[in-house]
């Protein structure tokens, strides 16, 4: 997981508490976890003009336990839905590139994503070893997200413990979702959200 540059005391929290209840939440071996985004791999673009914003599927507030609320980025043209109640921070990590958390009270239900520009078309073992340097991928299926190409799997961060991530490449970009392994399909639910304008 990438740790933005500048940390608010809810990015902290995240780490701290986290962390534990990654440890406390998630004993069961990887192997045992289904991948949740392998029984829906593919996730369609919804229709319409893809720059307005959108109403909330049906089934948001179930998913997130609150109403939902989109959130969109001009910067790197996508949106997708997440909890109202999540706080939401804009990190520059600078060089084209951001970390965004989503800050949930119940922070298990954190979740963050890490975008950089990147020329290759699918993610490279050089570039997983670099951003995840533990190594584990367990799990590993591909994935499109609105039609961005990509690989979901569960991973280990030394600070959080066991998580899922989902990582694609788009318009020069690879996005890096990540939350803790206990919220795999919650996340799962969140992508099939994504559009790209």
């Amino acid at each position: 997981m990438r740790t933005p540059q500048v940390f608010g005391i809810g990015a902290a929290l995240l780490l701290v508490v986290g962390g534990y209840v990654a440890h406390r939440a998630l004993r069961a071996p990887l192997a045992d976890s289904p991948n949740p985004m392998a029984m829906g791999a593919a996730f369609a673009v919804p229709d319409g003009d893809a720059g307005a914003p959108r109403s909330a599927p049906v089934n948001c507030g179930q998913m997130a336990g609150a109403s939902c609320v989109e959130y969109r980025s001009e910067r790197y043209h996508f949106s997708f839905f997440h909890s109202g109640k999540d706080k939401v921070r804009e990190y520059d990590e600078g060089g084209g590139a951001a970390t965004i958390t989503f800050e949930s009270s119940d922070v298990a239900r954190s979740f963050q994503i890490f975008i950089v520009p990147y020329a290759e078309e699918s993610v490279t073992e050089e570039r997983f070893q670099r951003d995840s340097p533990s190594g584990v991928r367990k799990d590993l299926t591909n994935v499109s997200v609105a039609g961005a190409v990509g690989a979901a799997f569960y991973g280990r961060d030394a600070r959080l413990g066991n998580t899922y991530e989902a990582w694609f490449v788009r318009g020069g970009y690879l996005y890096e979702v990540t939350a803790l392994a206990s919220r795999a399909a919650e996340l799962a639910e969140r992508l099939q959200t994504w559009q790209f304008f």
